[in-house]
């Protein structure tokens, strides 16, 4: 494991301009300076900041706008010219620079690629209204910051006096060293996790520069952030207090993973015998495992019998007569088609039964002795629609009527998978206040509630990416560089342009077969090399490869990039879904090896001071206003 960090420090107090100052920048802006944002209040101005701050994070969890493209972040957003404007009144001028004025100290100038107050002039204030207009049901902008301090480390009880932001910002440094989850701190202690106050995309990428610098590594690791397991599975009760969560290993198996879900009472959705043996030796009971695979070998079946795990699901005749020669005992669970057609990625070509499959499903079950507990269903990987839940809750009613006029009494409905994970600026898991919660809630209670015969209904859920996403986030190291003169354009065969091509330490055989397999669109930060001079400001046509053999092992392809050394490095937050769980050593390259480096943050977003700007999309020109 890879040695432990120090603690990092805290970020600098934030301190308002003085009065006088602040009046003074404030009334030297002109009178008719015209940036498109004056007709906004001071409140939607906030709010913009947020939206342009955090429109990668924000924009993508709440649905606002399409999945956005994959590529690199190059830049950040320094609100020094704003301030200066006169888009703000005094009171909320102060409010916005301390929040915002301390990331001078955070980052080297030398490579932040600056964000004047002309080309925010250039912002098109209707776009910008459209997308608040879209996030006003996350949150309400009136009351912005108190929001943001909603998430913070506030004292409790009714009488407490709330910590101010100059406050907060030690406080959060503090309380870190004592304070962890109760019921996970055993799995912390086990892996050396290093307590961190937040755990942001800027913290996390300072978090990896500190270790690089420290540990003089060369090859790809993994930053695993327990913290935010934990996080998940609180939303999650929150949520939905009657669904219990069995994590589907195949998204991540990972023992730390797996160890805290296990110490917080999590089931495991297992599909193969070494799966099981995983869940089992965390130490996991046999009655906390369904064997949720309706199309089992024959070895697989054997190794759940004698392990005494004995609920499975099934989607076929030939499956029901595997389990009865091999597995007598078995609680069968039929497998019904529920597909989201907004899902990212649907189940129902390969598995589920169709209505008009039931009964005939059930009535073998019955005639060859098999025991039957229940259904189950799967909408799809990234799903979307609260609606697709509902229909399929509803379908699950009619399959378990059936159940009832074959004799038997159906106890457990398994909803499946598909829930994302991704955390809002304020530390909100998105996916637990939407509407697949909701919808979830209410068919429950209409098809499965206290005035229906299935009141003593067990429900369980197979959420995968949804705990291992924001679990892991990916460094990759850039080792082989090379310039070249390429053709402009296709339409331009004769005009030559600098390009540069990058190889760098793992790519799509290794952890980015999630971008093959999973339809994975990557996002990463650019992370200077220790003791590097600063990286050039002119971008050129990039095309970052994988470090195999074959030239389709290709991580990004035309995107615009600084000229890049041997020594620096990308950082991919957030890439802990079906990225090491489909990792091969091809070529020998060890891709499904790597180091890991555990931490356990306190909080799943940055400093309230800390701005971030994605200002380079995987495009052949970088887009330098988000909200544009």
């Amino acid at each position: 494991m890879p040695a432990p960090l120090a603690v990092p420090a805290p970020l600098p107090q934030p301190v308002a301009e003085d009065d006088k100052k602040t009046d003074a920048a404030t009334d030297a802006a002109t009178e008719d300076a015209t940036t498109g944002l004056e007709d906004l209040t001071p409140a939607e101005l906030e709010s913009v900041y947020v939206v342009q701050a955090d429109a990668e994070q924000d924009a993508l969890v709440t649905g606002s706008v399409d999945e956005p493209v994959s590529g690199i972040v190059i830049s950040y957003m320094l609100q020094d010219d704003i301030r200066q404007s006169k888009m703000l009144d005094n009171k909320n001028l102060k409010e916005v620079d301390a929040l915002t004025k301390t990331i001078d100290d955070q980052v080297p100038e030398e490579h932040i690629e600056n964000i004047t107050l002309e080309e925010v002039e250039k912002v098109d204030k209707q776009a910008i209204e459209d997308k608040l207009d879209k996030m006003m049901e996350l949150y309400d902008n009136v009351n912005l910051m108190e929001a943001m301090l909603e998430q913070s480390l506030q004292p409790e009880g009714d009488d407490a006096v709330p910590y101010t932001l100059d406050e907060l910002t030690v406080k959060d440094a503090e309380v870190t060293a004592g304070m962890e989850p109760a019921v996970a701190a055993a799995v912390y202690t086990k892996y050396g996790c290093l307590p961190i106050a937040a755990g942001g995309p800027l913290a996390i990428r300072e978090l990896a520069q500190s270790y690089i610098a420290s540990s003089d590594i060369d090859d790809s690791f993994y930053i695993m952030d327990l913290g935010n397991v934990q996080r998940l599975y609180d939303a999650w009760h929150a949520a939905m207090p009657r669904v219990k969560p069995f994590y589907a290993m195949k998204c991540s198996p990972m023992p730390a993973l797996i160890d805290v879900l296990a110490a917080n009472g999590c089931g495991f959705d297992c599909a193969s015998a070494a799966e099981i043996q995983l869940a089992l030796d965390a130490g996991v009971s046999p009655d906390r495992i369904i064997f949720a695979h309706p199309a089992k070998r024959p070895f697989d079946i054997r190794f759940a019998a004698s392990k005494g795990v004995t609920m499975t699901t099934f989607d076929s005749i030939i499956e029901l007569d595997k389990i009865a020669k091999w597995h007598p005992d078995a609680q069968c669970v039929l497998r019904i088609r529920a597909d989201d057609p907004e899902a990212g990625i649907s189940f129902g070509i390969k598995y589920g039964a169709n209505l008009d499959e039931y009964e005939n499903l059930i009535s073998h079950a019955r005639d060859i002795g098999l025991d039957m507990i229940g259904v189950s269903f799967h909408v799809g990987s990234l799903a979307k629609s609260g609606k697709a839940f509902y229909r399929a809750i509803e379908c699950a009613r009619k399959a378990f009527d059936v159940g009832t006029a074959c004799g038997f009494h159906f106890s457990l409905l398994d909803i499946g998978g598909g829930f994302t994970g991704r955390f809002n600026s304020f530390g909100i898991v998105q996916s637990m206040v939407g509407e697949i919660p909701a919808y979830i809630n209410e068919a429950l209670e209409k098809f499965f509630g206290p005035d229906t015969p299935y009141s003593d209904l067990r429900v369980i859920a197979e959420p995968g990416r949804y705990f291992a996403e924001a679990s892991m986030h990916l460094a990759c190291h850039v080792h082989s560089v090379r310039n070249r003169l390429d053709r402009a354009s296709d339409d331009e065969p004769d005009v030559l342009i600098p390009t540069c091509d990058y190889l760098i330490s793992d790519g799509l055989y290794g952890s980015f077969n999630c971008v093959v397999y999973d339809g994975a669109k990557p996002r990463a930060w650019l992370l200077p090399g220790p003791n590097l001079p600063p990286m050039d400001t002119v971008l050129m046509r990039s095309t970052v490869f994988g470090p195999t053999c074959d030239s389709m092992d290709c991580v990004f392809k035309d995107v615009m990039l600084p000229q890049l050394r041997v020594g620096d490095w990308l950082l991919f937050p957030h890439f802990g879904a079906y990225t090491l769980a489909g990792a091969t050593n091809f070529n020998g390259i060890q891709n499904a090896n790597p180091s890991l480096f555990y931490v356990c943050s306190q909080s799943s977003v940055d400093e309230e001071n800390a701005v971030v700007m994605w200002a380079c999309e995987m495009e052949k020109a970088p887009s330098q206003i988000v909200a544009t």
